[in-house]
């Protein structure tokens, strides 16, 4: 009888995240996080990259330095994704990283935007965008997916859409194919504060369907926003290039820059986060990690990322009244993360032991996640914690 209780307790828990999860997942947003990195990227505040304190001075391909995308890299690392750089020019360098989806590895959705800048600081244009999609990386690598995601960031934008241009040709020439591609361009300014934002889609089912989730994700979770869907959508950003090698699966979103309320800092250097609507950035922002997490959905399985570390693990026991035992048959330096079912994080540490001990005696009975990653790769095991 015990057991058959167990087993309904499990059920109902898991029949409720599939209604709750994305609204925890917006719930972990962290708007410091968000204007942090927007600053990094503007030349507000100096960052370290390559162990080296610096300032981005300016994110322009033609100048050689590499800041931003070496900036990408170590971000995007940190965050366990599989960091990838494509050069494609003697100055262009467009920066991928994957999340490995737990059902559907070969189905994915990339989510980006363009990293270059025509002059100093260019904030909205497009640090916002790029530090909405890092945000979201932050929040959604911590959680397993059913579905990949491609965390992009193209180069060249402003000289021709050439980073993105090249991708698609590849993308087009290898027959691949994506679920939705979504790209975010400009996003923070919002001087009337009438809470308005363009999504640009083309007249194809596909994209209609993406511009419909981002509308559903605004309704069904109150944001203060008001989307204007333009159909057709401009082709003036990287979401054009996929369009024109007949990949309709994308949709872009941004302000009104075309419209009743451009930012006047268009292009110069006083694009600066001063002129930041910060509510609106964080609202749209807030938006994207809960269109991601429903689109990619959060997975309710046990293991994900590379099998071969299965082998290396046992945990024990399960279900357990209160204490469980990690054994790691190793001594790789290990992050271990506990996260109930609704993917919030209750805790994080570093381990180099084998045996590894974690106390739920505070805990409520109950579903959580224990996920290990090492350079091995990541595994997530349910525990079920009943007394």
């Amino acid at each position: 009888m015990r057991n058959l209780v167990l087993f309904i307790f499990q059920i109902i828990l898991i029949y409720q995240v599939s209604g709750q999860n994305t609204g925890s997942i917006i719930g972990q947003f962290n708007q410091d996080s968000l204007l942090k990195t927007v600053r990094e990227l503007s030349g507000e505040d100096s960052v370290v990259i390559n162990r080296t304190k610096t300032i981005i001075k300016n994110r322009a391909a033609y100048l050689g330095m590499n800041l931003t995308e070496n900036y990408l890299i170590e971000r995007l690392s940190k965050y366990n994704l599989n960091v990838e750089t494509y050069k494609y020019s003697i100055n262009g360098l467009n920066v991928f990283a994957t999340q490995k989806g737990i059902k559907y590895p070969n189905e994915a959705y990339i989510i980006g935007a363009h990293h270059d800048a025509v002059t100093s600081y260019s904030a909205d244009d497009n640090a916002s965008g790029v530090a909405a999609v890092i945000e979201t990386a932050r929040i959604l690598s911590k959680i397993g997916l059913d579905y990949t995601i491609i965390y992009a960031f193209w180069d060249e934008e402003e000289a021709g859409l050439w980073g993105s241009s090249y991708h698609a040709r590849q993308v087009k020439a290898n027959g691949q194919t994506f679920k939705g591609i979504i790209n975010l361009d400009m996003i923070g300014y919002d001087s009337n504060n009438d809470r308005k934002f363009d999504i640009h889609v083309y007249p194809d089912a596909s994209s209609l369907n993406l511009a419909d989730s981002i509308l559903n994700i605004i309704s069904r979770y109150k944001l203060n926003l008001d989307p204007q869907v333009i159909n057709p959508g401009t082709d003036r950003g990287d979401h054009y290039s996929y369009w024109k090698q007949g990949i309709y699966n994308a949709v872009a979103f941004g302000e009104r820059i075309f419209s009743d309320d451009g930012n006047p800092a268009y292009h110069s250097e006083n694009d600066r986060i001063n002129l930041f609507n910060i509510p609106y950035f964080a609202e749209i922002s807030k938006m994207t990690v809960g269109l991601m997490a429903t689109l990619a959905k959060q997975s309710v399985t046990g293991v994900f990322e590379k099998t071969e570390f299965l082998s290396d693990i046992e945990i024990f026991p399960n279900p357990t009244n209160g204490i469980i035992s990690i054994n790691l048959k190793n001594s790789l330096e290990t992050k271990v993360t506990l996260t109930d079912i609704f993917g919030r994080m209750l805790n994080e540490k570093d381990y180099r032991q084998p045996l590894i001990t974690i106390d739920l005696n505070n805990l409520p009975d109950g579903i959580y996640m224990v996920s290990l990653t090492n350079k091995k790769g990541t595994f997530t095991r349910k525990i079920v914690k009943s007394h």
